[in-house]
């Protein structure tokens, strides 16, 4: 199962979620508000290990995306930045 879909299936967390903002429903917009939020998430770990200096040097998170798919994955993903 690919992360996209997963993250689709996940629905649980609509209620008082902060990814609930603009009273979305769509399953496709709430895998990529969740995979942005992943995104976060695991940057935030690394920050955590290797340090805030190591950001965007050492380490550096990226959100990939299909080319064909690019402003329906990074459009939500923005909101977050």
């Amino acid at each position: 199962m690919s992360l996209g879909v997963y993250c689709r299936d996940q629905r649980g967390e609509r209620g008082g979620s902060p990814l609930n903002f603009d009273g979305d429903t769509n399953d496709w917009n709430w895998a990529a508000r969740r995979t942005a939020k992943r995104t976060v998430e695991i940057s935030t770990i690394f920050r955590r290990v290797f340090g805030s200096g190591a950001m965007m040097a050492r380490v550096r998170p990226v959100l990939e995306s299909q080319e064909g798919y690019v402003a329906f994955w990074a459009a939500p993903a923005d909101a977050y930045a």
